[in-house]
């Protein structure tokens, strides 16, 4: 992970361990149908990356459910790769999250701002 300059990975707590190393993503999440459309009933999270949530705004790219084919995610991926500013800046927006997670403790933080998104705090989007 340390030496990549792009990562392709799933939604979960790799996301947190690339935006403390700093390294720009494309989260990509795929569930069974039923779970998608219950968690879509229940949850009001804009965003599920950790990264975005923790920004309260989409700093990284998400493919879920029917936007994660090939075509997106080869195209978003591409994208990114020629575009040197984005990259840059998405390296600098990561470094704010991790700043935000700070001193020990991060995770008491990390988990407060998570529900103060899913409490209904809107995700602005970049």
């Amino acid at each position: 992970m340390n030496i990549s300059t792009l990562l392709i990975t799933a939604s979960g707590t790799a996301t947190l361990e690339a935006a403390c190393l700093g390294i720009p993503m494309v989260i990509v999440y795929k569930t069974h149908i039923t779970t998608y459309f219950l968690a879509k009933m229940l949850l009001s999270l804009p965003c599920v990356g950790l990264p975005n949530i923790l920004a309260e705004r989409k700093i990284v790219p998400e493919l879920l459910q029917f936007k994660a084919t090939e075509d997106n995610l080869a195209k978003v991926v591409l994208e990114l790769l020629s575009d040197f500013n984005r990259l840059t800046k998405m390296r600098e927006d990561l470094k704010e999250v991790v700043k935000k997670l700070g001193s020990p403790g991060a995770t008491e933080r990390a988990a407060r701002v998570i529900a103060e998104v899913a409490a209904g705090r809107k995700v602005k989007d970049e």
